[in-house]
């Protein structure tokens, strides 16, 4: 343990650092969207679920649909985003 503290002191003083410079800057960008995904994850089940709901009350019917298909746009595009999020996060080094 305490050889790499010396080690890392020894790295500092000749100017190499093991983490690069900006990781800060990545981590807190990557929690802020993976932290707003979910968000937006959780708020797509809840009308899921506030759909499911309604329909087995029977409010839905070949005349009136509409909220079935927002939903369904809004849950596709959390989806589309992710699908963009995923290979930029984690995929690209």
């Amino acid at each position: 343990m305490i050889a790499a503290e010396e080690q890392e002191e020894h790295l500092e003083e000749a100017g190499i650092h093991r983490r690069p410079a900006n990781v800060q800057i990545f981590f807190s960008i990557y929690f802020l969207m993976t932290g707003l995904h979910g968000i937006h994850v959780l708020v797509g089940m809840g009308a899921i679920l506030w759909i499911l709901v309604r329909s087995v009350r029977g409010d839905f019917g070949p005349e009136y649909f509409t909220p079935v298909d927002f939903v369904g746009l809004y849950w596709h595009l959390v989806d589309l985003i992710w699908i963009f999020l995923f290979p930029l996060l984690y995929l690209i080094h």
